[in-house]
């Protein structure tokens, strides 16, 4: 979420914001037993347990699944993002540049 947040939004603070924002619902979520489909409370439920073996096999397949759905969702508006405004933004910087050295 944070790679996507920081693509779209120029600014430092604002994205930073916004994720410290869904950290907190995050945990608000996980204290009313909700957060096993918002990714913030994941980490939560993850760090749950103080070793492996005290995770039951459901949850964990819950954790995986919601991290593995919510990491493809992302990264692939990231990369459609990418692919609609950043190579754009390549072609521009390159003719610029060939435009300063041809006047060489």
């Amino acid at each position: 979420m944070q790679l996507y947040l920081s693509m779209r939004i120029r600014s430092f603070a604002v994205p930073i914001c916004i994720s410290l924002v869904t950290c907190i619902l995050g945990v608000g979520l996980y204290a009313m037993h909700a957060g096993n489909v918002f990714p913030t409370s994941n980490l939560i439920l993850g760090m749950d347990a103080t070793d492996a073996a005290n995770i039951p096999l459901g949850s964990a397949i819950v954790i995986i699944a919601v991290s593995l759905i919510y990491t493809a969702l992302f990264c692939g508006l990231a990369v459609h993002y990418l692919k609609k405004k950043g190579v754009n933004a390549i072609k521009i910087e390159e003719s610029s540049w060939k435009r300063k050295n041809d006047n060489c």
